[in-house]
């Protein structure tokens, strides 16, 4: 049906993929499509009537939220994937893989949902770019005030994200490979941030380069800091100076503080004591994808509430075209 309520019969002799034909319709302005494939057979269904002799075999299309029953995030690292899962709206599932993996073999070969990816790695960004199913979602999509052109896409929906979840002003902790700070200011504004290498890149760094320096990983509690062997001495002098870095920032800053990535979870428990609120949120860009999903494409997302283990809250909100 178009906009005008007149049903509307097309045919392609182009080999179409179900996202891209939803997009290709949605964009012409269509407001109720169906598409049924059967393989080597066509069927047609309106309403949820099958109009043909054929079983119809539903397709999830993007012109319709209605039909959009799976959908798939992806925040692509530098170094780690890390995937969310919605159905029916819900978010049901957030897991993390190597790049290589068999969530990545099958999105890449199988999947036809749509998947919405946000990646800081210009080489992952060209890698995801080649898959029909895949909408690249760029910095100019996230709608946070003051940020400049060369700030990471995942930097910016993190803040964007915790600014919609938890208010302002928020600082947002992101410890992954690298780990970055930033702020969003009680309007809503990007402050700015920093960025340091994060606790596996600095025992990498100092593994790979020196000749005899072991490999480390991080205890959960940090040794003494007069340290008196050489794997406790570089855990002493990584974790503590790091540690007196970020408190350096937590100093001057008054606000909510969400901290997330990979060694977000080691880095909440050793700030605890701090004065600054901290939340641990480990899905914090995943839901924030989710809420830009809803906004950008007119899809109903579940977010979450914000604690050391989130418990999940709907949110369902109508666009004017649902009006």
């Amino acid at each position: 049906m178009n906009r005008l309520g007149q049903p509307t019969i097309g045919i392609s002799t182009n080999r179409l993929d179900v996202v891209h034909l939803g997009r290709v319709l949605a964009q012409a302005g269509f407001r109720e499509v169906v598409m049924l494939d059967s393989g080597t057979t066509a069927a047609l269904a309106y309403q949820g009537k099958r109009c043909t002799e054929y079983e119809p075999r539903p397709t999830p299309c993007y012109c319709c939220p209605l039909y959009t029953v799976n959908v798939l995030g992806l925040i692509a690292g530098n170094s780690r994937y890390h995937w969310g899962w919605w159905r029916n709206g819900q978010l049901k599932r957030t897991w993390h893989t190597p790049w290589h993996s068999p969530t990545t073999h099958w999105v890449q070969n199988q999947c036809v949902w749509p998947v919405y990816a946000v990646s800081p790695v210009p080489a992952q960004v060209q890698l995801w770019q080649r898959y029909p199913q895949v909408h690249i979602l760029t910095l100019s999509d996230i709608p946070l005030p003051g940020v400049y052109g060369t700030l990471g896409v995942d930097r910016a929906l993190g803040a964007w994200g915790a600014s919609r979840l938890y208010g302002t002003p928020v600082l947002v902790i992101d410890a992954g490979t690298a780990i970055s700070l930033s702020a969003v200011d009680a309007q809503g504004h990007f402050m700015g941030g920093a960025i340091l290498p994060g606790l596996t890149l600095q025992a990498r760094s100092l593994h790979q380069g020196t000749g005899a320096l072991p490999l480390v990983t991080w205890p959960e509690r940090l040794p003494p800091v007069w340290a008196r062997d050489t794997v406790q001495a570089l855990q002493s002098g990584m974790g503590y100076t790091l540690l007196a870095g970020l408190r350096f920032y937590l100093e001057q800053w008054a606000g909510r503080v969400v901290i997330t990535g990979g060694d977000g979870a080691w880095l909440w428990q050793q700030l605890q004591p701090e004065s600054a609120p901290l939340l641990w949120d480990p899905d914090l860009l995943i839901r924030a994808l989710g809420a830009l999903i809803r906004r950008t494409e007119d899809i109903d997302i579940t977010a979450g509430a914000g604690r050391p283990n989130p418990i999940s809250r709907p949110i369902h909100i109508r666009s004017n075209r649902d009006a």
